[in-house]
């Protein structure tokens, strides 16, 4: 029965990345996906999604767990934060301010000849945002809105300006880093985290982003070459400001946003605390209400602001989907109990060999996050085994930190059926398996690092 759960969890996960290369609908296929696996998962292992709040059939039971967890739940907590954002960029768009950002913002920049090394910023630059922006996806759906257009502006092509984004997200550092004390809930510690940033992790960070970089480099080059992309501008070609028809301080417009998450984000202790969404709503009705008091034909300008419903719908159907979708998914993975099986292996190892238990257990972590499209289901099982192993081997158990907080993280970088990967190939028109293929070498390359910053450190 054992090797039946192993079998079955790695099936359903090849026929979600088959389904997606042959371009079927990612949202209905995870879903469909996921029913699945939840209806054999619990009829195999006897689960009950619903506890207390059971219908007392297995079939209502999924339906009753997709209205409460998947859909409602992703749409009062992620879904929301997503459609705000990309709600406001949809406006900014209408407006023609995104054009003029990026044709503004773009010209310093352009006579860099090697468009690879502005790209290569681009990736730096997403990832050191996490100071002000801790989500990534947030992170994501904001420079989607304005670095991304400067790079295709500049001439780099949608792939590689795309990745630079998605990969740039992956990396999760910093001294309020929030995935930290989640990890250390998990083995079971308590951890000081900008003792754990100071002591252990800022070197191994600088180590993994440089050397990311470095791969990402090399292999957008490979691979804009290898698919002959296209590296004239896309959609920028022949355009210039006064084509636009609109005033050059239109451009500040879409930092709105950026500038009020940094003020209000709650890294200014002594301003009020708001979450993202919030924040978004703020920016449109603010920048909504001065352009239809300035604009000449105030009726027109105040019926466009029917663009924020508008976005909500279409990013709710574009995007927040796949979210419900891949939440539905990882909800039949972990009902199957296949990835608690791959698991098994690691947790009885000997204390005898910290590097070898290391090395297996970050490569299992990694495909567990990338089967179940999450890196909380490895850090639930592995976290109390890495607390557990560096007391019998008497190791410094805040080292593994570095693959449960770094590496596991990024290994989500690596499966079709995260928000992140569709956010950003919504938002690109990348195909999301050309996303993962290019993204592929610069997150392992890190997560290497981490793995040899943990043996070290530990």
């Amino acid at each position: 029965m054992e090797v039946v759960k192993i079998l079955l969890t790695l099936v359903l996960f090849v026929g979600v990345v088959y389904a997606l290369n042959k371009k079927l609908s990612p949202a209905i296929t995870l879903t469909m996906a996921g029913f699945l696996a939840i209806l054999v998962g619990c009829l195999l292992n006897g689960n009950n999604l619903m506890g207390e709040e059971s219908t007392g059939n297995l079939l209502f039971d999924i339906f009753e767990y997709f209205r409460r967890d998947a859909v409602v739940g992703t749409i009062s907590k992620m879904g929301i934060r997503i459609m705000s954002i990309l709600t406001y960029v949809a406006y900014m768009d209408h407006l023609k301010a995104t054009k003029m950002f990026a044709l503004l913002a773009s010209k310093p920049v352009m006579k860099l000849k090697n468009k690879y090394l502005l790209s290569g910023g681009a990736l730096l630059l997403t990832a050191a945002l996490i100071i002000a922006i801790p989500n990534g996806t947030g992170r994501m759906a904001i420079l989607i809105g304005t670095v991304y257009p400067i790079m295709l502006a500049c001439g780099v092509t949608k792939a590689t300006a795309a990745v630079a984004i998605f990969a740039g997200a992956m990396y999760s550092w910093g001294p309020a880093n929030p995935k930290i004390p989640t990890a250390a809930a998990y083995m079971g510690i308590e951890v000081n985290m900008v003792e754990y940033f100071l002591k252990i992790e800022w070197l191994w960070d600088i180590l993994a982003i440089a050397v990311g970089i470095l791969v990402y480099i090399l292999t957008s080059r490979f691979f804009d070459k290898k698919e002959d992309a296209k590296t004239e501008t896309e959609g920028y070609s022949g355009l210039t400001v006064e084509s636009l028809g609109i005033p050059k301080w239109y451009a500040i417009l879409p930092l709105v946003p950026i500038v009020l998450i940094i003020a209000f984000g709650g890294n200014l202790p002594s301003l009020p605390q708001m979450e993202i969404a919030a924040i978004e709503f703020m920016s449109f009705t603010f920048v909504f209400l001065f352009i239809t008091l300035i604009s000449k034909d105030k009726k027109q300008a105040w019926n466009d602001g029917n663009i924020f419903f508008t976005g909500l719908g279409n990013s709710l159907s574009r995007i927040v989907g796949i979210i419900i979708g891949a939440t539905t998914f990882g909800a039949g993975i972990t009902a199957l109990g296949g990835i608690d099986l791959i698991l098994q292996p690691v947790l009885n190892m000997s204390a005898s060999n910290a590097n070898l238990f290391i090395l297996i257990t970050a490569i299992l972590a990694v495909v567990v996050g990338v089967v179940s499209a999450s890196d909380y289901v490895a850090n639930s099982v592995l976290g109390p085994v890495y607390a557990s192993f560096a007391a019998s081997a008497n190791l410094n158990v805040n080292g593994f930190l570095l693959l449960s907080v770094n590496a596991v993280q990024m290994c989500i970088a690596l499966t079709p059926a995260t928000a992140h990967v569709a956010l950003i190939s919504e938002g690109s028109g990348v195909p999301i398996n050309t996303i993962i293929k290019r993204a592929s070498l610069p997150i392992l390359s890190s997560i290497a690092v981490y793995i040899i910053g943990t043996m070290v450190m530990v």
